[in-house]
């Protein structure tokens, strides 16, 4: 008999205690049959979250499972694989993701890439960031421009300058976006004369919340 035989028929005790008992044993077996009903769902939240927090833990034990996962025609199970890889920093799925951040322009999908290669930190994903630093979409730029300053890649200097610099304008007097904020701190993280002489020169910055972050990276930098 199989794992989970009969899993839609038993009442939602017997359903959660044989869901964490996978959970607890990280049962491979199950893994098929976690599949389905997260394709295919109970239709009871609390139950279904469960089944999705199993998926996950298995996932977790089976790093071929993501990475054949990663290839999934079926996009919920795809999207789930993106986030185990990046949850368990699994190096193996460093360059099917650096591939699929290539091609991906769905930003939402995207995102989720970017953000299990920034868990990872291969080595070679800096090129991959730096492609995405003037993103239109904000959240994609700005974790470019954190990871630029994970790697401390120095090509990347010029847009993160360009990113402070932007919000020196007088139309920004009274925002400071995202991409600034992290342009500063991948500048201070990497900490190069160039960088340091950068944020020195912009500690009059026109816009006050930028103003207090450069202050703060050059007290980090000390």
């Amino acid at each position: 008999m199989s794992t989970l035989s009969g899993f839609r028929s038993m009442d939602f005790l017997e359903q959660v205690t044989l869901l964490n008992d996978i959970s607890a044993r990280k049962d491979s077996a199950a893994l098929p049959e976690l599949l389905d009903l997260f394709e295919t769902p109970t239709g009871d939240k609390g139950v279904d979250y469960m089944v999705v927090n199993a998926l996950n833990t298995v996932l977790g034990a089976n790093e071929d499972a993501v990475i054949d996962g990663l290839g999934s025609p079926k996009a919920n199970f795809r999207t789930l694989c993106i986030r185990a890889a990046g949850e368990y920093a699994f190096p193996d799925a460093a360059e099917p993701l650096m591939h699929m951040a290539e091609d991906e322009e769905d930003p939402d999908l995207l995102l989720e890439v970017l953000a299990a290669l920034a868990k990872i930190q291969p080595a070679g994903a800096a090129a991959v960031f730096r492609t995405f630093l003037g993103h239109d979409d904000a959240m994609l730029a700005a974790l470019a421009m954190e990871m630029a300053g994970v790697y401390g890649d120095t090509q990347a200097v010029p847009f993160l300058r360009a990113a402070v610099e932007a919000t020196d304008a007088h139309r920004s007097l009274d925002q400071c976006d995202i991409t600034t904020w992290k342009a500063i701190d991948a500048l201070a993280a990497m900490a190069t004369p160039e960088a340091v002489a950068f944020l020195a020169s912009c500690v009059h910055h026109q816009n006050p919340t930028a103003r207090r972050l450069i202050t703060d990276a050059l007290i980090r930098i000390g």
